[in-house]
């Protein structure tokens, strides 16, 4: 009875969230489909960024392709006044690429993906002008992976990322008096 009580009170309780984050962990359709559930059994090239060692596991010349669109969209109340605010509408169109190639026993993967590129823009008159106007992160890795089957059970792989990132912050600065510049 205590357990039907705590699990009915954590269902009720969280009524309301919402978040405004820049992470996109959508590198393969098939994965998103799956729940993300797919360390142990991705079987396309997008192992690369799940699972290199699950490489050993294709034949041959394996691509896997796709561009994540997002459209985010999101609101401020001010808790005092009770104003509410909309962000202007941005649309974004996030590139990934997988490629592995399999031969005998070795692996040779490369992914080439963005798991940080969005952005959000308020308008410049909103409440929190002085906080942000416009933030964006972007980034893209490159990450080359080798993978080696030992046998039908036991596999190694080893890779590193090259990443770049860039970060733009704009806020608006009280210049005087009922003045404001960017």
């Amino acid at each position: 009875m205590k357990t039907a009580a705590l699990v009915l009170c954590l269902i009720l309780l969280p009524t309301y969230a919402s978040a405004g984050g820049f992470l996109i962990y959508n590198q393969d359709a098939k994965a998103n489909g799956m729940g993300l559930a797919v360390a142990s059994s991705i079987d396309n090239a997008s192992a690369v960024f799940y699972n290199p060692s699950l490489l050993t596991d294709l034949k041959g010349l394996n691509i896997s392709a796709g561009v994540n669109a997002f459209t985010s969209s999101r609101r401020y109340q001010d808790a005092e006044t009770g104003l509410r605010v909309n962000a202007i509408p941005r649309n974004h169109f996030i590139p990934t690429f997988f490629a592995s190639y399999t031969m005998d026993k070795w692996s040779f993967g490369m992914g080439v993906y963005t798991p940080f590129g969005l952005s959000t823009e308020w308008p410049q008159a909103w409440v929190g002008r002085y906080q942000t106007t416009y933030a964006e992160i972007g980034s893209t890795y490159i990450n080359p992976v080798v993978a080696y089957k030992f046998n039908d059970y036991v596999s190694f792989s080893a890779g590193f990322s090259y990443a770049t990132s860039s970060l733009t912050l704009k806020n608006n600065i009280a210049v005087g008096p009922g003045m404001a510049g960017r």
